[in-house]
């Protein structure tokens, strides 16, 4: 497999690859007639803050504490008032652990339909540079529809400055669920040492999935092997089946922390905006069960949002590395022949990430995932060898004890350093002056995969200690 060639994740509901490989000269004709990034200026900002300020907060801050970080719950101005009843045992956890640095935004002060994160941060009095909790705290969860109350565009873009997650269920009561099993996980917590114990789940279809693991699964397993007390479980290959899974997020064998990559099944047409079993459908992971290509194909093989029942014990947090794990947005950078396309009326939270954050025992605490095509280039570095510092970097800071939304500040940070790099070849190419194409291209794909991950649960969870009965099945 030659290292230049440009894979992505995402399988069709048939098991047919949703993209072909492309060449880096292909790609980078297509992308020669583009343009560069709209918010590259505010990205540039962004970089030359991380040179005196670590993790985008002022000096001083401990981000380990929400009673100096601060903690917020923002919401739509037409918020049905009930969600907040529903989340009253997660608000009052964390007013308690906040103190003077918990914020609730809502009513008049909420977010208004289409309100930009300048327009947000502007009425908040905050401007450039980094955060300053005593203005707004920097643990923000939104809790919205990501189509017509609070966009992905606007989660992404604030996400860049504050650790940022988001809420959305169907059900009122989901919310509710939510909050008490996040509450009774961290309080089971509070008396028991940091959990330092992970799953690798990572199945071996095709050309794709052997690349992803090789680029990321296998290097994280090593530094994992590296670090003090921690244990690692792993599902590989054939031995990364649904029922697998199962036990682990939050079953019998529940880890504290999964890391997962694989495809993720893509619609093959426009998702309506009530056609809720291809809603369901998008984003569905394909496990392990199934042998990859020549092989029969079935959806048996599929973990969806039907397949969760009640759990054990609540608390895991799952990076799913896989494609529209985290979401579908209207509009998707590239399809399947390389082109910008619609792929859905109307933009959505996946229906998994909610059921698994909902469920009646067992709730995830967060899942980590990709709102987009999933890009290879991402784990890897400019010498085509792999490089996912970004993806480890977030893995180690949650094992020592960062919440969620501030572990990840390393991918955030990825994304602003390839924006400006990709914006400033756009404009060599503009002056005529010569570009290499497989550094173009390649600049492109991680871009666009860094810019797609967002945090689906609250961003201040942090791993949590599993019930001890349950270490011998480990």
């Amino acid at each position: 497999m030659p290292t230049s060639t440009i894979y992505r994740l995402g399988l069709l509901p048939n098991g047919q690859p949703l993209t072909s490989p492309i060449q880096p000269q292909a790609l980078a004709g297509l992308l020669s007639r583009g343009a560069g990034v709209p918010e590259v200026a505010v990205l540039k900002q962004h970089l030359a803050r991380r040179r005196t300020a670590y993790l985008n907060v002022i000096h001083g801050i401990d981000v380990k504490d929400l009673a100096s970080a601060g903690w917020a719950l923002a919401l739509p101005r037409n918020c049905d008032p009930r969600i907040l009843e529903q989340l009253a045992p997660l608000i009052q956890h964390r007013r308690d652990q906040a103190g003077a640095r918990f914020r609730l935004i809502h009513g008049d002060a909420g977010l208004a339909p289409g309100e930009s994160k300048h327009a947000f941060l502007k009425r908040h009095f905050v401007g450039a540079g980094p955060v300053d909790p005593a203005k707004l705290p920097y643990y923000v969860l939104l809790v919205g529809d990501p189509n017509d109350e609070i966009s992905f565009d606007f989660q992404n873009q604030l996400d860049v400055q504050f650790a940022v997650g988001r809420l959305h269920f169907d059900d009122l009561e989901d919310y509710g669920r939510y909050a008490r099993q996040v509450v009774a996980a961290e309080t089971r917590t509070q008396n028991r040492p940091e959990s330092r114990e992970v799953a690798l789940w990572s199945p071996n279809h095709d050309k794709a999935t052997q690349a992803g693991h090789r680029l990321l699964i296998e290097p994280l397993r090593e530094l994992l092997a590296q670090q003090p007390a921690c244990r690692v479980r792993t599902y590989f290959g054939p031995n990364a089946e649904k029922a697998a899974f199962m036990t682990v997020a939050g079953g019998a064998k529940a880890a504290p922390l999964i890391v997962s990559l694989g495809h993720g099944v893509a619609q093959d047409a426009v998702i309506g905006k009530n056609d809720r079993d291809r809603q369901a459908a998008q984003g569905a992971l394909v496990c392990g069960d199934w042998l990859g290509p020549g092989h029969p194909f079935s959806p048996a093989y599929l973990l969806g949002p039907q397949d969760i029942g009640a759990g054990c014990h609540a608390g895991t947090i799952w990076f799913n590395l896989s494609c529209f794990g985290g979401g579908t947005p209207v509009w998707q950078s590239y399809n399947r022949d390389w082109l910008p396309a619609q792929v859905a009326e109307t933009a959505f939270v996946n229906h998994l990430a909610k059921k698994l954050l909902a469920r009646a025992n067992g709730a995830l605490q967060a899942v980590v995932s990709h709102i987009d095509l999933l890009y290879l280039q991402s784990f890897k570095g400019v010498h085509h060898q792999p490089y996912p510092t970004a993806f480890t970097s977030a893995v180690s800071a949650l094992l020592d004890g960062f919440p969620i939304g501030a572990a990840i500040d390393p991918i955030n940070q990825r994304y602003a350093e390839l924006a400006t790099d990709f914006t400033e070849k756009i404009e060599a190419l503009k002056r005529s002056q010569a570009v290499d194409p497989e550094e173009l291209a390649s600049i492109w794909c991680a871009l666009n995969d860094a810019r797609g991950y967002l945090v689906i649960g609250d961003p201040a969870v942090r791993l949590t200690a599993m019930p001890t009965a349950d270490k011998a099945l480990w």
